[in-house]
């Protein structure tokens, strides 16, 4: 259970920062080889980001603090910080670096899509997801895929609404490693 510490830091943001947010996304996967855990807090122009992932080779953590600059067409556009931390056969490691993110919103009828790009200095990662969903039935899905120097996945996903709330079910699997997980996701954008 040692990758429990990350994974709990990034719920105790999720729970503690409502209060004080515009907009919180929260979301924990679990699955037989790997488990992680998202959190991203807005307030006005600044966000903040924590992530966590355990999984059988290690275990990584990151977080970054990101700023809203002027952007054209309701695009999103975010720019800052960045920390890592990553704990393996080589031991632990901390790596800073920069991070940009550029995402969109576009209401559709009877829903909406979203997409995402983030890429970071850190191990030359970068992560794009999109993600459609139903308003009527609740039901979304979502294709995302994220690389590094140390990491290749792509994560196909349902979820589904519970009620009229924030709170969505998920499931679905990694391609690359071969895993299914399932989740669970706040999201209050």
């Amino acid at each position: 259970m040692r990758h429990l510490p990350a994974l709990s830091l990034c719920a105790l943001l999720g729970a503690t920062a409502p209060a004080l947010a515009d907009g919180l996304f929260g979301q924990i996967d679990v699955g037989p080889e790997t488990s992680t855990g998202v959190v991203s807090v807005q307030r006005g122009a600044w966000s903040i980001a924590a992530d966590a992932t355990r999984h059988s080779g290690g275990e990584n953590a990151g977080a970054s603090l990101l700023y809203a600059l002027p952007s054209p067409g309701g695009i999103g556009l975010k720019v800052g910080p960045s920390v890592g931390w990553s704990h393996g056969d080589d031991g632990a490691q901390w790596k800073a670096g920069a991070k940009i993110a550029i995402d969109r919103w576009q209401t559709i009828e009877g829903g909406g899509i979203y997409g995402l790009f983030e890429a970071n200095t850190i191990d030359h990662a970068w992560f794009a997801s999109v993600q459609a969903s139903h308003d009527a039935t609740g039901w979304g899905v979502e294709l995302s895929k994220g690389e590094s120097d140390t990491y290749s996945e792509t994560t196909l996903a349902v979820r589904k609404r519970l009620g009229k709330g924030p709170v969505y079910l998920r499931a679905g699997a990694k391609i690359e490693s071969d895993e299914i997980f399932i989740g669970i996701a706040v999201n209050t954008f």
